[in-house]
């Protein structure tokens, strides 16, 4: 786990192309960790540029995010990565002292593609976005982001998961610069200043055509997905062809779905066809006396 936290402190420097050697970036990105939704956002924007290292990664694990950050002392968030290339967002006053130092180890520990600062110590909240500073949300273009760059994933955990809604951009200003051809407006830095025609609205369906995209899928688990449903399920169950294992638990838009437990894939298909058999209850008129 220490090797992975150190790879998303430094992955997106140009340095890391130089020293990462071929074993490491394998070990680092087949089961990647993130301790705040910025490394996972930055980790976003690796595998959406960098074909070679999406297909390392096996195991897509974002539960329970920031479950070892100290609310005291709150880290920065997706939303600051989104705005890395905007001066008003980028640069604290201490971050602007730190650029002066002379201190050899400042320096040789901060890079950036974007050329924002980029600190071996996590980057702090933005006090422009301090209202989100304790926020764990994702928006829900990252994930559809990795799930169509990273075609050899084996396990994903969405487990916990609070999503933020997002927009896939349709407008040709902001043509898409990932290999996969998507963008979003969580990748813009830009305020709510959209025209209608430009953006569509994501929805779980989106993510569960991601899914079923996935060829070597073996394990899901989404425990207290709130955005799933027996339509969706159903989906992943038929049209996922290697996997094995659900962990559904506490999920649904219905408290006590039936399907919403733990189980092998042909578990959760039986039930599902169980509820489909079962009788619709009809209404039947009041009769006006």
């Amino acid at each position: 786990m220490l090797a992975q936290r150190f790879l998303f402190r430094y992955y997106t420097s140009p340095l890391h192309r130089v020293f990462l050697t071929e074993a490491a970036a394998i070990a680092m990105y087949d089961r990647p960790k993130f301790v705040s939704t910025y490394r996972f956002a930055q980790f976003v924007y690796t595998v959406t540029h960098t074909r070679t290292y999406a297909e390392m990664v096996r195991c897509l694990d974002i539960s329970m995010f920031g479950m070892e950050e100290d609310a005291e002392k709150p880290l920065a968030g997706w939303r600051e990565w989104k705005y890395r290339s905007e001066p008003l967002y980028s640069l604290h006053k201490e971050d602007k002292a730190a650029l002066t130092s002379n201190s050899p180890r400042r320096a040789s520990s901060m890079s950036s593609e974007s050329g924002a600062p980029f600190f071996a110590t996590h980057p702090r909240p933005n006090p422009f976005l301090k209202q989100w500073s304790m926020c764990r949300d994702v928006p829900m273009g990252s994930i559809i982001h990795v799930l169509a760059a990273c075609k050899r994933l084996k396990t994903i955990d969405l487990s916990y998961l609070s999503i933020a809604a997002d927009y896939r951009i349709s407008t040709p200003i902001y043509p898409p610069t990932t290999f996969t051809s998507l963008i979003f407006v969580s990748d813009v830095p830009k305020s709510w200043t959209w025209a209608q025609n430009e953006t569509k609205p994501l929805s779980g369906t989106d993510i569960v055509d991601s899914i079923t995209r996935q060829p070597l899928l073996e394990k899901l688990r989404i425990k207290k997905g709130l955005w799933l449903s027996t339509e969706l399920i159903t989906r992943i169950v038929d049209e996922c062809p290697r996997l094995q294992r659900l962990s559904l638990r506490e999920s649904g838009m219905r408290q006590g779905a039936c399907w919403a437990i733990k189980g092998s894939k042909d578990e959760i298909a039986a039930v599902l066809r169980a509820e489909a058999s079962r009788p619709t209850a009809t209404l039947v008129p009041m009769t006006a006396y």
